[in-house]
């Protein structure tokens, strides 16, 4: 492999991609050019999709774009394979129904809702939003990842306060309402819960 990534025949070029850099050897880094990939941000990735849907002839719901965008965590190949999936029903609009035959059932509101009630100690409504969630059919383990990702954001913007310069994969309603609910908690409270 050194041999050949050093003196490649002139008709070939290897592309290696890898998300675990520590894991390829310095040997074979010192032979490569490095390009390192950013996550693309919340409008770009969704002008993206909207723009496949439309070469498609499909109308896709502003809600299922969020939450593959939100899925995908601003990766645009798992975006797009979501949304390639999503498409595969055969239908020309994508409704969230659709859509939840290949995206987990938790959205951003719920997610947002029930961190308002940890905020505001109303455990009553907690519980009840979990158990409707989980006779519903949505996936707890999901929601409990979208928890800790909204916690995170929120730690974020605690400390910045700008959420548009943060790249975050939420819409501009959501990171509006993650800055009021930080309003209402203290960084400890956050890393609490």
């Amino acid at each position: 492999l050194l041999k050949i990534l050093e003196e490649p025949p002139e008709y070939i070029i290897f592309i290696l991609a890898t998300t675990e850099l520590r894991k390829i050897p310095d040997t074979v880094i010192s032979r490569c050019q490095r390009f390192d990939f950013k996550k693309v941000a919340y409008d770009e990735m969704k002008k993206h999709l909207e723009k496949i849907s439309k070469e498609e002839k499909i109308k896709v719901d502003k809600e299922v774009l969020d939450k593959i965008i939100n899925k995908s965590d601003n990766c645009v190949r798992d975006a797009v394979s979501l949304l390639d999936q999503i498409m595969a029903a055969g239908e020309k609009h994508i409704t969230v129904e659709i859509a939840s035959v290949v995206l987990p059932s938790s959205n951003v509101d719920e997610t947002i809702n029930f961190i308002s009630y940890l905020i505001n100690k109303n455990a009553a409504e907690a519980i009840k939003q979990v158990n409707k969630m989980a006779d519903e059919g949505v996936s707890l383990n999901q929601f409990i990842n979208d928890i800790a990702e909204l916690l995170r954001v929120m730690m974020i913007t605690k400390a910045n306060f700008k959420t548009n310069s943060l790249g975050l994969d939420l819409s501009n309603e959501a990171a509006k309402s993650l800055v009021k609910l930080n309003k209402n908690i203290s960084s400890p409270e956050i890393i609490r819960l």
